[in-house]
């Protein structure tokens, strides 16, 4: 009764969230200014933007390769291996703030045509990108950016070794917070292997 007890606050707390994109994180002093800003709009929690289009606004690999991550720093960063979620996750929990990773999932790639050309996935594996219904592979960037397709084993097994690879270096974060979880719209979704694979699943 008394552990029952102890827990009812916390199951009734009230969670107020910042939604916080790349652009506020790219400095200890921007960061700074955004949890004053926090602390002042009585906020109780932090949701950082740390993987835009198959980036990282965080240290890669941090504690070994267990959980293969290939991605590389986000252009939003300068080269000076200064670390916005390990920064911001110490500097927060100062102030009883919780943090939590705010990861793009299916949404691969910029808009901009000329960031879209230095994309990894983009790069490498373009053959996830998803398909339409009459099988054609989504062929612009202009709206959403390319997006990968979850039918595919591979893309799976990748997406999962990025977030584990993200959560076991950082075990102090408070949560992962998925985004784009979806398709662009409906029409996409027709990926050669992912439709395989749901007639077999079908049969």
């Amino acid at each position: 009764l008394s552990i029952l007890l102890a827990t009812v606050p916390m199951l009734f707390a009230e969670i107020r969230s910042l939604w916080v994109l790349p652009w506020n994180l790219t400095s200890p002093q921007a960061i700074d200014d955004l949890i004053q800003d926090t602390l002042d709009a009585s906020q109780t929690e932090l949701l950082l933007e740390i993987r835009y289009r198959a980036d990282a606004l965080y240290t890669q690999n941090k504690v070994g390769t267990k959980y293969h991550n290939p991605e590389p720093r986000s252009y939003v960063l300068k080269d000076d291996g200064f670390d916005p979620l390990d920064y911001a996750i110490h500097k927060a929990h100062e102030h009883d703030l919780q943090v939590h990773a705010w990861v793009i999932v299916f949404n691969a790639t910029p808009t901009n045509r000329e960031l879209v050309n230095k994309n990894y996935i983009f790069n490498n594996h373009r053959e996830w990108i998803t398909h339409d219904e009459y099988g054609r592979q989504m062929r612009s960037s202009r709206q959403f950016g390319y997006f990968i397709d979850p039918g595919i084993p591979e893309v799976q097994a990748y997406l999962l070794d990025v977030f584990s690879d993200i959560v076991t270096g950082y075990p102090l974060l408070d949560g992962l917070h998925l985004d784009y979880i979806r398709y662009p719209s409906a029409q996409w979704g027709y990926h050669p292997v992912s439709v395989r694979r749901f007639e077999e699943a079908k049969a």
